[in-house]
């Protein structure tokens, strides 16, 4: 069906970097398998790693990192709203207490982040908004039974 599907529209692969019938793997930095989408391992020992800012291109560097794992950090704008105070135009970069904090803060969140599961077919989802100043945040989630919440 797929390499029938490839062939019509006149695609191929590479057999060397193709995986089929596999359990688990990478994809894009992140482990995908039966449970759902996680941060890679690797990932995580690169956070736990991770030292302050010293200067506005490290913060950017920071932000950049951020940002390919804030599907997984809630209110991840606000979380890191300390940090983009210190890139505003004009401002002389210090990195104080609060950014101190923020930044221990997420390190120790993603150092276990939740796992995304997908949908179930016909499954009732709930949408969740926080909606401050600085920023708009939506988190989906299902529902397993009344007391137990999975992340879409």
């Amino acid at each position: 069906m797929t390499s029938a599907t490839l062939r019509a529209h006149n695609l191929r692969l590479n057999p060397l970097k193709c995986i089929f019938g596999a359990e688990a793997g990478k994809f894009l930095g992140f482990m995908i398998s039966r449970r759902g989408i996680e941060v890679d391992s690797k990932q995580m020992v690169t956070i736990r790693q991770l030292q302050a800012p010293h200067n506005p291109q490290e913060v950017q560097s920071l932000a950049g990192k951020m940002a390919t794992l804030d599907m997984f950090i809630s209110r991840s704008v606000d979380q890191c709203a300390p940090f983009f105070q210190t890139l505003k135009a004009g401002v002389k970069f210090e990195w104080n207490d609060a950014c101190e904090a923020a930044f221990e803060e997420l390190k120790m969140y993603l150092i276990s982040p939740p796992v995304l599961a997908a949908p179930k077919l016909n499954e009732m989802l709930f949408l969740y908004l926080v909606v401050l100043i600085r920023a708009v945040s939506a988190v989906l989630v299902s529902r397993e039974n009344m007391s137990e919440e999975r992340v879409v």
